[in-house]
Parts: structure tokens; C-alpha cells; sequence
């Protein structure tokens, strides 16, 4: 899957703006945070991610138990955003 990633966290200059991901459907939300940091830097600890008002609380679940794959499929455009705490 090609998902989107958005920040309410920062301004777009600095975390690189919004970019795409490309990640399998499997890839547990620890490892999705892991991703996020190394593309843009902000730290896995810091991420409250969300996607179609569902938080991401679960570290061990994985995208596509979620609905993150059903919902991607439907609404391609739509990001995972980051969020305030």
C-alpha cells in the first residue's frame, strides 16, 4: 500500500511536508511509527497516529487488522495523520 502521511504536529518545512509511505498491509503499528521516524525524523515516542478517526493505541496490531487495507482501498487518499496528544 501507498499511504499518505500528514502531521497537525508540525508545520510541512519541518518534517519534510506530506509524503507517501510504501508499506505492506502486515506491518505492525511499532514498525509503521519505526518508518515515519526514519523518513522524517519525528520520534516513534512522540506519534499519535490516526487513520479514519481510529487511533493506533495497539503498538502489536497490524494495518490490515485495523481496516487500514479495506479503507485504503476505497479512499486511496486518504492519510495517516499525526496527531496532538
Amino acid at each position: 500500500m501507498k499511504i499518505l502521511v500528514t502531521s497537525e504536529l508540525h508545520r510541512d518545512e519541518e518534517y519534510g511536508g506530506p509524503f507517501w509511505l510504501t508499506i505492506p498491509s502486515k506491518v505492525r503499528v511499532h514498525e509503521l511509527r519505526m518508518m515515519i521516524a526514519e523518513h522524517c525524523g519525528v520520534m516513534p515516542g512522540l506519534q499519535r497516529l490516526k487513520f479514519a478517526a481510529k487511533d493506533f493505541d495497539d503498538p502489536e496490531r497490524n494495518l490490515e487488522h485495523m481496516g487500514v487495507k479495506y479503507w485504503h482501498g476505497k479512499f486511496p487518499d486518504w492519510p495517516i495523520v499525526m496527531k496532538r496528544f
